[in-house]
C-alpha cells in the first residue's frame, strides 16, 4: 500500500513538473496570483517551480529507498535536511532572480 501512494505522488508531482515547465500549469504558481505578479519573468518563475516539483519526486523516491538501510533515522534526517535547503534556495531564487529588474 505504501509504495502505491508513494509511486501515485511521485507521478502527480512529475506531471506537475512537466506542466509547469511547458507553461499549462500558471494556476498552480503562487505568484501569478497575487497583485503585481507582472515584476516577475515568467520564464524563470516556471522553471524553478518545475525544479522544485522534480526535486520532491527526487526526494521521495530516495526516502522510499533509505527506509530500507540499517541507519535511517539517520540518514532520513539528512536527506530531510538536504531537502529543505534545496527548498529554501529555491525559494531565494524565485524572489530574487525571478524577478525583473
Amino acid at each position: 500500500m505504501e509504495i502505491g501512494i508513494m509511486v501515485a505522488l511521485s507521478v502527480m508531482l512529475f506531471v506537475m513538473g512537466v506542466l509547469i515547465l511547458v507553461g499549462k500549469g500558471d494556476f498552480l504558481i503562487k505568484c501569478f496570483k497575487k497583485h503585481g505578479a507582472e515584476k516577475y519573468n515568467v520564464g524563470r518563475v516556471r522553471l524553478l517551480n518545475a525544479i522544485a516539483m522534480f526535486v520532491a519526486v527526487a526526494f521521495m523516491v530516495s526516502l522510499h529507498f533509505v527506509i530500507t538501510a540499517p541507519n535511517a533515522d539517520k540518514i532520513v534526517w539528512i536527506l530531510v535536511a538536504v531537502f529543505l535547503v534545496i527548498t529554501g534556495a529555491l525559494q531565494i531564487l524565485e524572489r530574487t532572480w525571478a524577478k525583473r529588474s
